[in-house]
């Protein structure tokens, strides 16, 4: 996948399983350039994550930032066949993010799940805040607390990441989302055993973000396991912290 300010905003292909030949190639048709990071694909499935963060050279032209999350927009995710096109895509409303980085997705009977490391801003800011960034980035990557006589819902904690799950119901069009972790613990920079990418995996690895274990023993990689309770929904069942730096292969 590839996006771009200019059009065809976002061109996403398939490429056969050796590398060597580009099988599909379709401009999903924005209507403006998003800056989006990541893609999945299930087994039938491309998931293609659209949040408002958008970028263009013609912003400038009508005196707005480059770049700029809009903290008020509209977020969707899209689940695609693997050789459609923009007019096959099922799109599904969720809350709004900024979310750069995905676990895996894959099919569950009638649903489409998607596991990511969700934020509410954008890691860049935009020339708004250019005068006093690293406060900014001080308050945007703490735990918000919601209780602080000058909490900032637009600033506070919007970088701090957590896993989450959204459920995308096919058949219904429905969506079942949420956070899969206590609110203790921000992680980012997911990833699994790629011998699962786009099928259900039951362990995920993330980096721990900007926590105090982080800070007394260096990078922490937290083992994300998860598992179905009674209800159906996800749970973190532990968490087990290694520093990378002192394993041996």
């Amino acid at each position: 996948m590839g996006t771009n300010s200019e059009k065809p905003h976002y061109v996403l292909g398939v490429v056969s399983a050796d590398g060597e030949r580009l099988l599909h190639k379709v401009d999903l048709k924005f209507e403006e350039g998003k800056f989006i990071n990541d893609i999945r694909v299930t087994t039938r499935y491309n998931i293609i994550m659209d949040y408002p963060l958008r970028f263009g050279i013609s912003r400038t032209l009508l005196q707005k930032p480059f770049i700029e999350n809009d903290m008020n927009g509209k977020s969707r995710i899209g689940v695609m066949p693997l050789f459609g096109d923009a007019d096959s895509i099922i799109w599904f409303d969720v809350e709004n993010h900024c979310s750069y980085h995905l676990f895996n997705c894959f099919e569950d009977e009638n649903e489409v799940v998607v596991r990511g490391c969700r934020i509410l801003g954008s890691i860049i800011p935009s020339d708004r805040y250019r005068a006093d960034k690293s406060k900014w980035y001080g308050r945007a990557f703490l735990q918000p607390d919601k209780d602080s006589e000058d909490f900032d819902p637009s600033l506070d904690g919007i970088l701090f990441s957590r896993p989450y799950e959204w459920r995308l119901n096919l058949e219904s069009g429905t969506t079942n989302e949420g956070y899969i972790t206590s609110e203790k613990v921000a992680m980012d920079f997911p990833v699994i055993n790629d011998k699962f990418i786009g099928i259900r995996n039951k362990y995920g690895y993330a980096q721990v973000v900007d926590s105090l274990a982080t800070s007394k023993t260096g990078n922490i990689l937290t083992v994300v396991i998860f598992e179905k309770s009674s209800s159906s929904q996800l749970f973190l069942l532990s968490f087990l912290l290694h520093n990378p730096c002192s394993w041996h292969v």
